[in-house]
């Protein structure tokens, strides 16, 4: 089985900095639905984070788009904090890897 067919819809959520009537810069949640799944990280993953000094718990598989393309540290999915940039792992436009940190 591919893993586009373990995808189900998931919450990205973007902090946008907007400059009020005041001057002053205040966050602005964005909300988008993507396709993806989530899955707790593997041994691989974790020793990757650890030499680079991201501390992370879980990954997610993310359909690629031009939204998923634009996600970037600190944007959220699901309630988890994104960790680290998405990466296209197998440079084929097939799916997107992001590692997450569980947010408590």
């Amino acid at each position: 089985m591919a893993i586009k067919d373990y995808y189900k819809d998931l919450t990205l959520t973007t902090i946008i900095l907007v400059e009020n009537d005041l001057g002053i810069e205040e966050e602005t949640p964005t909300t988008h639905i993507i396709k993806g799944v989530i899955n707790q990280a593997g041994s691989k993953e974790l020793e990757y984070a650890r030499a680079r000094n991201i501390d992370i718990d879980y990954k997610a598989y993310l359909e690629v788009s031009e939204i998923t393309n634009a996600i970037a540290k600190n944007d959220y999915i699901n309630g988890y904090r994104v960790a680290s940039e998405p990466k296209n792992t197998m440079e084929r436009n097939h799916h997107l890897k992001v590692l997450l940190k569980e947010v408590v």
